[in-house]
């Protein structure tokens, strides 16, 4: 049981550098910043969330009663995302009207209500917290209603439908829950995974035939965003292709769960994922500090981006056991 979470805590930490990184190079200006819109941009874009849902899907359950399940739901989603957003908007007003910086993003004192007409904000990473909540609250409904295995894949794949329709027409429903019926799928993958114990049958394969399958699912995750994937932005609903987005975001995703699983922990980047929630509605504050100093040295986009990465993660050092002596902060952690 120890190796699993330890496998888990690497695989979200796997998910939660990629989403650093991608956070860290959207600051540089287009004229250097040769990452965006390149291969490597759309493969890492294919899986840095889709792995996120899946990951939630493993520890994903439907036995309690509903009533004792939402409550849950909305302590560990809903009420970080209301902590964080809040104290992002103050932090933003403390910088605009006493700090007089200017913000990348533009500020309106309205931007407290941005979240319902709006899916990019500041600290716009929180969207992954509401579309979980409404995906996990689709998939329980869709358990509970049968235990049935294909019926229970024939709505998911209703529900991923509906997201796509909603993506093609550029029908955009506030709170990302559009983005909660396109991740349906991801999220059912994990829960099978765990429930038909998949990852225990990998395990008791020989490592030759456990790399073997990470290599392959990987390869077919690197070919379809190579040569036919197309740009995904889950924040926006935007899929691309649905098949390829697809199995694009669950080859990607299983490739890097089922590695996690063969080489157990990393230290550094375990670390950051045992803390993925805490880090996810934080770092973006850091990417903005970092590649802004950054930018003022004259070194490579790719050093600069890394080290700006690698700062980051060093930060969450001395940060998250100085957040553990807040009340409310130590009980999301």
């Amino acid at each position: 049981m120890q190796q699993r979470f330890e496998f888990i805590d690497l695989a979200k930490g796997i998910g939660m550098m990629m989403v650093i990184y991608l956070h860290v190079t959207i600051n540089y200006p287009s004229k250097i910043n040769i990452y965006a819109g390149s291969h490597w941009d759309i493969f890492v874009h294919s899986m840095f969330m889709p792995i996120f849902f899946i990951l939630s899907g493993m520890f994903f359950s439907t036995k309690t009663p509903f009533k004792e399940w939402i409550v849950k739901k909305i302590k560990r989603l809903l009420v970080p995302f209301a902590i964080f957003y809040t104290l992002t908007y103050l932090l933003n007003i403390i910088l605009v009207t006493f700090l007089n910086v200017n913000l990348k993003s533009g500020f309106s004192y309205w931007d407290i209500f941005a979240v319902f007409h709006k899916d990019v904000y500041p600290n716009s990473a929180l969207w992954f917290l509401l579309a979980l909540f409404w995906c996990s609250l689709y998939l329980y409904t869709i358990i509970k209603i049968t235990q049935i295995f294909w019926l229970q894949v024939l709505f998911v794949a209703i529900c991923f439908s509906i997201g796509i329709m909603l993506d093609k027409t550029a029908t955009d429903i506030p709170l990302y829950i559009d983005t909660a019926f396109t991740s349906v799928p991801f999220l059912y993958i994990g829960y099978w995974t765990r429930k038909k114990d998949l990852l225990n049958w990998l395990q008791s394969q020989n490592k030759i035939v456990h790399i073997c399958y990470t290599f392959s699912i990987a390869v077919i995750c690197f070919f379809i965003d190579w040569q036919i994937g197309e740009g995904v932005s889950m924040v926006n609903n935007s899929n691309g292709n649905p098949l390829y987005f697809l199995i694009g975001g669950v080859a990607g995703s299983l490739s890097i769960i089922s590695s996690s699983f063969l080489i157990g922990k990393l230290p550094i980047i375990s670390y950051i994922g045992r803390y993925s929630m805490f880090v996810l509605c934080t770092h973006m504050f850091l990417t903005n500090l970092f590649t802004k100093v950054l930018l003022k040295f004259d070194v490579s986009f790719f050093i600069s981006s890394m080290l700006a990465t690698f700062l980051v993660c060093l930060c969450y050092f001395i940060i998250i056991p100085s957040a553990k002596r807040i009340y409310f902060i130590n009980k999301l952690l």
